[in-house]
């Protein structure tokens, strides 16, 4: 037997495949093919596309409009600032040398504070919050209680107050609703309550400042009557020893240059003694003894004295900008809309036509 026979026959699972080198002409092959079922399938993509275009172009149509109007605002100018410092001068009296130190404590001693505070409260969620729960177009918009919550979220999300990059100073204001209208009116009327909140906590914080100012004068003239009052009744009893010695040493009448002097002042005479004693008794005016009392009196009386029922006309902004109404909406932006239904159509509709391409090749080559 041939030896070159005599091995083991190849079977055709192990000669190896041939090796074809690939090529970019395979490469043009494929993309050609691509190109060419693209266009064979282009009544799919096209159908596709509108049919999303369609349905994005209904859900602009369907969606809740917004509308957002705009403002810009600035600190008050110093004239207009000029009536708060005045309603604060009434406090003066009241405090002394006290008076610059508690109203900067007050956080209302310049317009920047007082703006500060407005665009504070501006932000503030439950100070918007508490606006739209108070105001007839959100409550049209509670259909059922329990979707309250959400709601107040999704509004309050489109109120804010946003300073400038360019100028720090600088804030705008923004609100939205339902049309052009209605968002230029809650703008003023959000603008105007958080104007309110600041007037309110200005004058909450002057009353309270005041009482506490009454409370301490009333705590510290009672301190200093107490005080008088004992020094009075020490006296009292130093005298009575005094007046006792000097009837034992009978000292009637002072003695004018007696060369030394002793704790009891018996120089006086029991005469001046015994008018001391009853005049300290019958003691009504503490402040002939303690001269503080008088000026404390004085500042009690003022600080009790302050009328703080009428408000100062208050404007923590100035305007450089008022709310105007909005040309356009801000929601649903439909061009936006359109443009990216078209964009996922065209590639759902790719998609399409590619796997429908596979399923026909493999069913042609299959048979």
């Amino acid at each position: 037997m041939d030896k070159r026979t005599s091995g083991k026959h190849m079977t055709n699972i192990e000669r190896p495949f041939p090796h074809t080198p690939h090529t970019s002409y395979d490469d043009e092959i494929d993309l050609w093919q691509l190109a060419v079922t693209l266009w064979e399938g282009k009544y799919w993509i096209i159908g596709v596309t509108f049919l999303c275009m369609l349905v994005g172009f209904g859900y602009a149509k369907l969606s809740d409009e917004q509308w957002e109007s705009s403002a810009r605002v600035i600190e008050p100018d110093y004239n207009r600032y000029q009536e708060i410092l005045a309603y604060t001068r009434r406090l003066e009296p009241a405090f002394g040398n006290q008076f610059g130190e508690r109203i900067k404590n007050l956080n209302f001693s310049n317009s920047e504070e007082v703006f500060k505070h407005f665009i504070t409260l501006y932000n503030s969620n439950d100070n918007k919050r508490e606006f739209l729960k108070n105001h007839p177009a959100f409550q049209q918009q509670v259909k059922e209680p329990q979707n309250e919550t959400a709601l107040l979220n999704n509004w309050t999300a489109n109120i804010s107050a946003a300073s400038n990059k360019n100028t720090p100073d600088e804030f705008e204001l923004s609100f939205m609703g339902g049309t052009a209208t209605e968002s230029q009116s809650l703008l003023m009327e959000y603008v105007q309550f958080s104007n309110n909140k600041v007037a309110e906590d200005f004058q909450h914080n002057i009353t309270s400042m005041t009482n506490q100012r009454v409370a301490e004068l009333k705590q510290t003239l009672k301190t200093l009557e107490s005080n008088t009052r004992n020094r009075v009744n020490r006296d009292i009893e130093r005298l009575t020893h005094s007046l006792a010695i000097a009837k034992a040493a009978n000292i009637n009448t002072p003695i004018i240059d007696p060369g030394t002097k002793d704790e009891f002042d018996i120089n006086l005479g029991t005469r001046a003694i015994e008018a001391k004693i009853q005049e300290l008794k019958s003691l009504d005016n503490l402040a002939v003894i303690e001269p503080t009392i008088l000026n404390v009196q004085n500042q009690l009386s003022a600080a009790e004295s302050i009328d703080l029922t009428g408000t100062p006309a208050f404007e923590a902004y100035k305007f450089i900008q008022a709310p105007t109404e909005p040309l356009s909406r801000s929601q649903p932006k439909t061009l936006l809309i359109l443009l990216a239904c078209m964009m996922i159509g065209g590639i759902v509709g790719v998609v399409i036509v590619i796997i429908k391409n596979s399923i026909r090749t493999h069913l042609q080559s299959s048979k």
